[in-house]
């Protein structure tokens, strides 16, 4: 699932399409794939695929973090720092 949601995330192969990215991220993240959660969160802080929502962004990194993926703290860190 998290590999199909790259595919769409890019256009490799197939017509370059956000929505179904998210999609095929946020199924694979029901089945705890770190990757895909993490995946997920980025997409919801950029607002990829969806309506940008930093509060779900971090959600999802809180869940990837509870899973050990240490990648998640910089972006987690990044939309909890006060904007000047």
């Amino acid at each position: 699932m998290f590999l199909l949601g790259s595919i769409y995330n890019v256009g490799h192969g197939v017509d370059q399409n956000y929505t179904k990215s998210i999609q095929y991220y946020k199924q694979a993240a029901k089945l705890n794939d770190y990757n895909a959660i993490y995946a997920s969160g980025v997409c919801f802080a950029s607002g990829r695929g969806v309506q940008k929502n930093n509060s779900k962004a971090i959600e999802y990194y809180e869940r990837d973090a509870d899973l050990g993926c240490s990648d998640v703290y910089f972006g987690n860190f990044m939309l909890q720092w006060p904007k000047c």
